[in-house]
């Protein structure tokens, strides 16, 4: 669940932590929204949700 949170966050499609959460959860994982509440992990995952829109941006504009 851990890496398919990463992968998600790395689509661009995402804008929140608990987006992601959702889409777990939807797709089956159990559990999302206690792994989420982890501080480090949820920043981790905001960091990456933010490159990827930014790297998503970067390439739309081009």
């Amino acid at each position: 669940m851990i890496e398919r949170a990463y992968e998600l966050a790395g689509t661009g499609s995402f804008t929140k932590a608990t987006e992601i959460c959702r889409e777990l959860s939807k797709e089956g994982y159990l559990g999302a929204a206690i792994l989420l509440n982890g501080g480090g992990f949820r920043r981790d995952i905001r960091t990456r949700i933010r490159f990827a829109r930014i790297a998503a941006s970067l390439v739309s504009s081009a």
